[in-house]
């Protein structure tokens, strides 16, 4: 029985020489191709971060109300230039908006260009025999006789919440003061327009 021990050994040693062969070559080769990522994963890489999304919307009111104060009437004239057609059109001292189209980029800015228009009465404002304000010669003019509605909202952006996010949209939670007394604490959503623009959805000048 002796003298097939070693023979026996052989075949079994040749036989697991063989397996693990077979093993290695069915083994998935590595590469370094990444799994695709589940789709959740892909659209929070594009989020803005909690900081990020209330620095953005304390921006956006602080413009908001800048331009809506703007319409109210809160930008100064030279009385002494004067449009040349009609003396009641003063110049409009602003360093960026000197044109009617700088006017509606001014309100776009902002919202929508229905809300907008709707808002600080766009298409009133500019066209027509009377309009509040005129253009010429590369330079806005405008009647200061004719005013806007006033501005009294005043958001408290310290205590702001963000209450939800896409890559497109961010709805936050803000305290609306009035003449220094809390009102309300109210939704406000800011939208990514085509232009990749953020705006309101709603007036804040509530």
């Amino acid at each position: 029985m002796k003298k097939f021990i070693l023979p026996l050994t052989l075949i079994v040693l040749f036989a697991l020489g063989v397996a693990v062969a077979v093993n290695i070559y069915r083994a998935p080769k590595e590469t370094n191709i990444s799994a695709p990522q589940p789709e959740a994963q892909i659209e929070d890489s594009n989020l803005l971060t909690d900081a990020e999304a209330k620095e953005l919307m304390t921006q956006k009111i602080a413009e908001g109300m800048e331009t809506a104060i703007f319409f109210a009437g809160g930008f100064t004239t030279d009385p002494k230039q004067t449009l040349a057609t009609d003396p009641r059109y003063q110049l409009v001292m602003h360093s960026q908006i000197s044109s009617i189209q700088a006017l509606y980029d001014y309100a776009y800015n902002i919202y929508p260009p229905d809300l907008a228009d709707e808002e600080f009465y766009l298409t009133d404002s500019t066209t027509g025999e009377e309009p509040r304000f005129k253009e010429a010669n590369g330079f806005l003019y405008a009647d200061q006789d004719i005013g806007g509605k006033g501005v009294s909202a005043d958001w408290h952006t310290e205590t702001m919440e963000i209450i939800s996010q896409t890559p497109d949209k961010i709805v936050a939670a803000i305290d609306l003061y009035r003449f220094d007394q809390f009102e309300s604490r109210e939704e406000v959503t800011l939208i990514k327009n085509t232009n990749g623009n953020w705006v309101f959805t709603e007036k804040i000048d509530r």
